[in-house]
């Protein structure tokens, strides 16, 4: 039978390739799974994303409270939701909760979004949906972006929203839209 070390490292080795990073902390594994949504940006957006981020605890023993931030998105970016689902609560309407926004401005701050878990014990899923609006990127700002390759960072942190200065247990990227979907202008 195999150690807890060799499993872990498996583990940990299996996540990298996937292109999502864990590190354990405190004799557990937290680790930040981001996608682009499946069904791509929401309808009514010029050019938009819909990232999907799975947090997960494994091996934990105490919940731990979190933050969850994404950062890097371009200022100006509209954020139409940012919501979350607490851990362990069956009705959907008192497990979303509303992630924080900071809206950036165009060539000054990055918007950023900051979702607090209370705990975290297995698995809670974030959703940020986004628009790059016609009023604030032109098509050659949004060329330039794409062609920079931008991407927007997602990083964990143990304890509330001003936990910024320690250190990520876990982070992430993800290209600014999921260039399988088509685009089109409404």
């Amino acid at each position: 039978m195999a150690s807890n070390k060799s499993v872990t490292t498996v583990l940990l080795m299996t996540l990298t390739l996937l292109g999502n990073v864990a590190y354990r902390v405190q004799g557990a594994t937290y680790t930040v799974e981001a996608s682009h949504d499946r069904h791509g940006p929401d309808s009514h957006h010029r050019r938009g994303a819909v990232y999907m981020l799975n947090v997960r605890g494994m091996e934990v023993t105490k919940p731990k409270m979190m933050t969850l931030t994404a950062s890097q998105l371009p200022g100006a970016t509209f954020v139409e939701y940012a919501y979350f689902y607490k851990e362990g609560v069956t009705d959907p309407d008192e497990a979303a909760v509303e992630c924080k926004v900071n809206q950036g401005h165009k060539g000054a701050a990055d918007t950023t979004v900051v979702c607090l878990f209370p705990s975290l014990t297995k698995l809670t899923t974030a959703y940020l949906h986004l628009d790059f609006p016609k009023d604030n990127f032109s098509d050659d700002d949004l060329e330039a972006l794409a062609r920079a390759g931008h991407e927007a960072h997602f990083n964990l942190r143990f304890g509330d929203e001003n936990a910024n200065s320690s250190e990520p247990v876990a982070s992430m990227k993800l290209s600014l839209w999921d260039t399988s979907h088509d685009v089109s202008e409404l």
